[in-house]
């Protein structure tokens, strides 16, 4: 038997415990009817109209996004007739997947087409050849270079060369018609001028590598072949891929990069050539699916410049500092 409350009015346990049970059934009732009236609103003409109006206008996953991805995989098409076979399945894919994911197939995505760039790389790499198929002699080589020392230095001895600076290129070659343009994975290049402008880093002279872009452009214009010498360490490497795959000739002593830069689908260029050196000059290293001219003009040349320092794979020195590293605890 309950307790019968006080004369102060306290409740007794019973009450409270019948209070709580009705305040919860309460609480219950009022959701569900709230829910209800959803349902209800949900199935409506009303809450359908809602329903679409949100989706249309969803930045996310709305028709005009998938219609946005559409449209670019069609100038895709237009610019690059030849993927006109995978339109349809292209299409369908702009079209169904999650606009949200990070993968999804786009204009940009499509694999990009180089063979005619590489078919005018070969032809510019054909110049060194003439005339008649008679190479030029190394030394009557003119050759703007940007090279670290001691390459550089013995560029100026074996051929007619010019060094290059970022700053007046364009004034020193004005007059002065070319035969090779000649690169190395240079940290600094030239006295320091380059620094930063071949090899990525986090700098803002790194950024879309400008100026390096603008003397390949001035190059291919006037049918100047342009040689990219790979002199790099495997572990360095990576910082030279967006300028290396630019040039018409990749050149190089190391095999694991031959085949690195010869499966690159971002390769421009006609091809890459193999070197190795046995207590002699370097020769040329053919392999199967090594299909890329290498003049002897450029062959005389590079045997001119090997000597063992020059061989040897080169190293950023230790006061070039890395903008994008974090500072030692040294410092």
């Amino acid at each position: 038997m309950s307790r019968p409350a006080g004369d102060d009015g306290t409740l007794t346990p019973s009450e409270i415990s019948q209070r709580t049970k009705a305040a919860v059934e309460a609480e219950h009732a009022a959701r569900a009817a709230a829910r209800e009236a959803a349902e209800r609103r949900r199935r409506s003409l009303v809450g359908r109209s809602e329903r679409v109006l949100r989706w249309v206008r969803n930045r996310q996953t709305g028709p005009l996004p998938r219609m946005r991805r559409m449209v670019r995989v069609m100038r895709e098409i237009v610019r690059q007739p030849q993927l006109l076979p995978a339109l349809p399945a292209e299409l369908l894919r702009a079209a169904l997947a999650p606009v949200r994911l990070a993968t999804i197939p786009s204009a940009s995505a499509l694999p990009p087409d180089w063979t005619a760039a590489r078919a005018a790389a070969r032809e510019r790499l054909a110049r060194l050849e003439a005339p008649a198929g008679v190479a030029l002699a190394a030394d009557r080589l003119r050759v703007a270079f940007v090279a670290d020392t001691p390459l550089a230095a013995n560029l100026s001895g074996a051929c007619d060369g010019i060094a290059l600076r970022p700053e007046d290129w364009q004034a020193t070659l004005a007059t002065r018609p070319l035969d090779m343009l000649l690169v190395e994975s240079a940290w600094a290049g030239n006295g320091g001028t380059w620094q930063y402008r071949i090899a990525w880093y986090a700098h803002p002279d790194s950024i879309l590598l400008r100026d390096l872009k603008a003397l390949l452009a001035w190059c291919a214009e006037r049918a100047v072949p342009s040689v990219f010498w790979d002199r790099a360490s495997r572990v360095d490497g990576d910082r030279f891929r967006e300028a290396a795959v630019r040039f018409d000739l990749i050149v190089t002593a190391d095999p694991g990069r031959a085949s690195w830069y010869r499966g690159s689908a971002d390769r421009r260029g006609a091809g890459v050539a193999l070197l190795a050196s046995e207590l002699g000059p370097p020769r040329r290293v053919h392999g199967a699916e090594d299909d890329a001219p290498y003049p002897a003009a450029l062959a005389r040349l590079i045997e001119a410049v090997w000597p063992a320092d020059t061989a040897a794979a080169v190293v950023p020195p230790a006061a070039l500092p890395d903008p994008g590293a974090a500072p030692s605890s040294a410092a």
